[in-house]
């Protein structure tokens, strides 16, 4: 159960349709759905739904190891393709974010990892 108090509650749980609310994209969502890496407030990252990632070309290629831990809801494991699709998506439907910047292209290389 989530129990919060906010000025501005959500229409929707779904990120792609509550991004057009900025409280609710970064509030909720925030709350409801897990990131690949976490960063701390001193700027570092932590693993969380990725076991391990690896820098490569200068800074221009992530290669992120999921962390085969990772279940959906209903217990089925979290893929390198639903990440992809996800992703995808995301960048499909244009949602604006000041944290990220937009990638070439997210794609599956095998279910565990994506690049």
């Amino acid at each position: 159960m989530l129990r919060t108090l906010t000025d501005c509650p959500p229409s929707t749980f779904n990120p792609l349709l509550a991004a057009r609310d900025i409280c609710q994209s970064v509030w909720f969502s925030g709350l409801l759905y897990e990131p690949l890496v976490l960063e701390l407030f001193n700027g570092s990252l932590v693993p969380w739904l990725a076991k391990s990632w690896e820098i490569l070309d200068n800074g221009t290629r992530y290669v992120f190891h999921l962390d085969e831990r990772a279940k959906w809801s209903d217990g089925k494991p979290v893929t390198a393709h639903d990440v992809e699709v996800t992703w995808n998506l995301t960048w499909t439907y244009a949602l604006p974010s000041a944290l990220i910047g937009v990638p070439d292209k997210v794609r599956a290389v095998d279910t565990r990892t994506g690049e």
